[in-house]
Formats: structure tokens, C-alpha cells, sequence
């Protein structure tokens, strides 16, 4: 019967080797949930610009700022992305965000140390030209639906069916009155345009809610 017996310094230099495995094995998970996690960040802020920008300008057709209106952060992040269907060239940052991030994370996995060195400043860099295309897209995108929302024939605001007041002041379905938003202290309605109207700004009334006796409305 034959025995082996391994030397003990190979026995150390596979468990070295081991251990260096290992070591590389965490530092590499480490390192993709480090890129995950800064991805998410960056599609979450372009989610968060575009719902922002765009609120901004949509609420600029009417003459409100929309810091005034006390909007949750996720009404920007659900208008960051609802405006999508509006506007379907908001999705041009939106792809350059996603081509970035697989490459990212492609070269990352390939360990091409020249790009690792260069991915800070190129980070910076994509970061400030999806600012400089979704500015001036989100606004745009923004304004046009308030255009639309605006004018009686193409508006998708909902219709005030009935509105009571502690004043006794009501509105009723035939004053043509819509409602454009209810925040936490105000209810903004007005009334579009017609087409044949010379008007550029519909007639809006902010009405505190604490003055509301009954809202109701319909689609």
C-alpha cells in the first residue's frame, strides 16, 4: 500500500491560494453591489430631474410655482416617469443613462484596469451631459402638456362636477370649471380656454381647503 504524504509548504500554498481566491471572490461582490448601488442612484436622480423640470414648466404655463404647491418627492418621481408617454423623446437620456450603466458595469466585470482608473471623471462627464439633453427636453415636454391641459378641447384634467364653498359659492359641471391639482393646504381649479379665445392664461382660482365644503369630479 502506497501513501502520499503532500509536503507541508504545498499544503501552505494551497491554502494560501485559497484564501487569495476568496479574498478576490468578496472584494469583487463588494465591488458590483458598490455599482450596482451608485447605478440606482444615477437612474433615480434622472427619474427625479425629469419630474422636476418638467413639473416646473408644466406649472409656469399657469403662473404657480410649484414649490408653493407642497409636492411629495414621489409626485416628481411618478411624473418623471409618466411624462414618458407624452413625450416619448425623454427616453433619449433615459437609453444614454441604461448604455452607460451596462458598459459600466460590462467593463467592470472584464477588470480593464485602464477604464477603472478613468471611471470617476467619465461618470461625472455622461452625468453632465444627461443633464444638458434632458434640461431642455423635460422642459419642453412640460410645457407642451400644459399647453394641451389648457385648452378646453384637449384637456385631460378632471371635470368639477359639483363644488361647494363655506361661503356658499358653488361650481357645478355647466361653469366648464377643471381641477389642476390639491396639495395639502390648497385645491387649484380653472377654466380652459376655448379655441376661438384670445386669452393666453385661463382664469385659475386657488381655493384653501379648509373653505371646501364638497368637491366632486369626473373624467
Amino acid at each position: 500500500m502506497k501513501i502520499n504524504f503532500t509536503p507541508r509548504h504545498q499544503r501552505w500554498r494551497q491554502l494560501s491560494s485559497r484564501r487569495a481566491l476568496e479574498k478576490d471572490q468578496k472584494e469583487k461582490s463588494v465591488t458590483i453591489a458598490a455599482i450596482i448601488k451608485e447605478q440606482l442612484v444615477i437612474l433615480g436622480s434622472l427619474v427625479l430631474a425629469v419630474g422636476i423640470i418638467s413639473t416646473h414648466a408644466y406649472y409656469a404655463v399657469f403662473s404657480i410655482k410649484y414649490q408653493t404647491l407642497d409636492l411629495p418627492t414621489f409626485h416628481m418621481v411618478y411624473y418623471g416617469l409618466l411624462i414618458l408617454l407624452d413625450a416619448p423623446y425623454l427616453l433619449a437620456p433615459y437609453i444614454i443613462a441604461v448604455a452607460w450603466l451596462c458598459f459600466d458595469a460590462y467593463t467592470s466585470q472584464m477588470n480593464w484596469s485602464r477604464f477603472i482608473r478613468m471611471r470617476m471623471p467619465l461618470t461625472y462627464l455622461v452625468i453632465l451631459v444627461l443633464f444638458v439633453v434632458t434640461f431642455p427636453l423635460a422642459r419642453r415636454a412640460g410645457t407642451k402638456k400644459a399647453q394641451a391641459d389648457s385648452q378646453e378641447a384637449t384637456s385631460t384634467l378632471p371635470k368639477i362636477v359639483y363644488m361647494e364653498l363655506a361661503n356658499g359659492t358653488k361650481y357645478e359641471l355647466g361653469d366648464r370649471y377643471r381641477l389642476l391639482e390639491i396639495d395639502s393646504t390648497y385645491t387649484t381649479i380653472f377654466k380652459p380656454l376655448d379655441v376661438n379665445e384670445t386669452s393666453t392664461l385661463p382664469n385659475i382660482k386657488r381655493i384653501s381647503k379648509s373653505q371646501i365644503n364638497v368637491i366632486e369630479t369626473v373624467w
